[in-house]
């Protein structure tokens, strides 16, 4: 069996020796249509267990539906896209990386705790980065209108 490799600890020859095909070898097995289709269904598991997740995107459509309003240049697009991006990937990466943990891990462990943590620390890192571009992207417009608004009084 090509790709196919013996346990650690059994002899290579061992005619009872179970054979497993490496994840690479399977994957390589994989067409691009099932690779999308296994993408687009954890996309939509993230949007479905995931009340963190959803929270990002409804963030996500107010800073879309703000800048459509702000009339955004392409460079503010952007950033806006990546820093979107930004934040949602490290959603995603923590949420794979909690159940990874969860199924590696199923009681408490120290160390598990520890990486669950950090991964999270990633994700509020992200959004942080992302307020700051927002009140970067947006500030101007903001302080306009505001200005305005005092003005008028």
């Amino acid at each position: 069996m090509q790709g196919a490799k013996t346990p650690p600890g059994l002899p290579e020859n061992s005619p009872t020796a179970l054979r497993v095909q490496s994840v690479p070898a399977m994957r390589q097995n994989q067409s691009f249509l099932k690779s999308l289709q296994c993408a687009w269904q954890g996309l939509f598991n993230l949007c479905l267990t995931q009340r963190n997740f959803r929270i990002h995107l409804f963030v996500t459509a107010c800073a879309l539906a703000g800048a459509v309003a702000f009339r955004f240049d392409a460079w503010r697009w952007a950033v806006l896209i990546q820093t979107i991006g930004l934040v949602l990937v490290a959603e995603g990466l923590n949420s794979a990386l909690e159940s990874t943990v969860d199924l590696c891990s199923p009681e408490f462990h120290p160390l598990a705790r520890q990486a669950k943590d950090m991964a999270a620390a990633a994700v509020l890192i992200a959004t942080i980065c992302a307020i700051i571009c927002g009140v970067c992207l947006y500030g101007p417009e903001l302080l306009e209108i505001v200005s305005q608004k005092q003005t008028s009084y």
